[in-house]
């Protein structure tokens, strides 16, 4: 079993991960310290490598990151224990009901609050990675949840790392 996305466990994996892709990224690469977009563009593949190899291959989102990133970033290890992608299901759509009810509450209509679930689902199947692969909503929603808790680790890792980097520079300049 995986670490949820939130604990200390996940950071300091992604954190491993990630500065091993960054490496294998320059490597590879040979940046140019002035070319800020190509900079850029490696530190979000290989943040997005990283957070992806973390969950190992165990959410939607995850395999489809990997499976984006495959040929752009030479993989060469795929990653262990990788589980198959659930299996879809072909009965009808099950809707979410706190979702219907609550859209119930604004529109009155049951066919505009059906019309207002499919807009945002079909938001949020644009957004996660792999989401266009899902199904049901419940599944939509878990993954999703998922990957904002795993984009929120992130977030922190990178904001913790610049403060550790920032708190470097001033002690070389003092």
């Amino acid at each position: 079993m995986r670490p949820p996305p939130n604990s200390s466990s996940f950071k300091r994996e992604f954190l491993k991960k990630w500065l091993l892709a960054l490496q294998l990224c320059n490597h590879n690469n040979n940046i140019n310290k002035n070319d800020v977009v190509k900079r850029k563009n490696t530190i979000k593949l290989s943040a997005e490598i990283a957070m992806a190899s973390v969950r190992n291959g165990a959410t939607c989102w995850s395999r489809a990151l990997i499976a984006k990133h495959s040929s752009s970033f030479h993989v060469t290890t795929k990653p262990r224990h990788m589980p198959p992608p659930p299996p879809r299901h072909y009965k009808k759509r099950v809707r979410c009901k706190k979702i219907i009810k609550r859209s119930r509450r604004c529109c009155h209509n049951r066919s505009a609050a059906a019309a207002v679930v499919r807009r945002k689902t079909a938001v949020l199947r644009k957004l996660v990675p792999g989401g266009e692969l899902m199904d049901d909503e419940a599944s939509l929603i878990r993954e999703t949840l998922d990957y904002v808790m795993s984009l929120r680790a992130q977030v922190d890792v990178m904001r913790r790392l610049a403060r550790a980097s920032d708190c470097v520079a001033m002690c070389n300049i003092v």
